[in-house]
Order: C-alpha cells, then structure tokens, then sequence
C-alpha cells in the first residue's frame, strides 16, 4: 500500500478506518458477551446469529475501505485474513473460527491507520515558510 492508494485525505482515511476499528471491537465485545451468557446452551442458531452479525460488519468495512483505498491485494489480505497460531480449547470451534477472523481483521485495520499515520505529512502553509508534520509525532519541522 502506498498513500498514492489513498481516495481521501489520510486525516479522513484515518477516521473512517478508526471508525470501524471501533465498531469491529464492539462487536467482538458483543459476541464474547452473548457467547459467555449461553455457553453450555449455544445452538446452530446462535453460531449463525455471530456469523451473521460478524459478516454484516464485514460488508460494511470493505465497502469503507474501497471508499478509502483498498487495492486488489488488501482487499484480498482482509478478507482472507492470516489465522492466529492458536485455537481456544474452552470455546466452540465454530465460534473460535468467528472470533479468529474477526480479530485477525481487527488487526489488519490497526495496521492500516498505522501505515498512513507513519507515512503522511501534513502540509501547513504559513507565509513563506511550511510546516512538516509527519503522522502523529509530536515534532515538526520548518522549511523556508
């Protein structure tokens, strides 16, 4: 990925990536909440209710990310995301593979606001000079 990737200004690509960063999280929260509050009891209908719901966050968040940037190969990266090297004992396997790809996309997205605030530089014009900032340092520079 490159910024040249970028359909918006990284300050916007930022937010509506962190946007569902947060909606991915809560919804992870969520699923850990429902699952605990059925554990010995979850059915075929409950795995479909978490996949269901997992999958409407999906939609949602690709479609912002081909808003953003998103180029064949994120998308592909996203979708099939890289499995963490472990598999929880105590849970339902099919939920474990839920939650694994949800929080192997909530990953994903974390690197995603990472690369652009490490990679842009925000220009501020002031009389002759011009300010450099470059991603969230705290430091900036000035060239005149």
């Amino acid at each position: 990925m490159t910024l040249i990737d970028l359909k918006v200004e990284p300050e916007e690509a930022v937010t509506i990536i962190t946007n569902d960063l947060t909606e991915g999280y809560r919804l992870k929260d969520s699923l850990w909440e429902q699952y605990r509050s059925k554990k010995d009891q979850i059915s075929g209908e409950d795995i479909e209710k978490f996949h269901t719901l997992n999958n409407s966050w999906f939609q949602k968040t690709i479609g912002n990310l081909q808003s953003v940037f998103m180029t064949t190969r994120q998308a592909y990266l996203f979708r099939d995301p890289e499995p963490t090297a472990f598999q929880r004992l105590d849970v339902n396997s099919d939920f474990d593979r839920i939650m694994t790809s949800l929080e192997s996309r909530l990953r994903i997205l974390n690197g995603f606001i990472e690369f652009v605030f490490e990679h842009s530089r925000i220009q501020i014009a002031a009389g002759r000079d011009i300010n450099l900032q470059a991603g969230d340092n705290s430091k900036m520079e000035v060239k005149n």
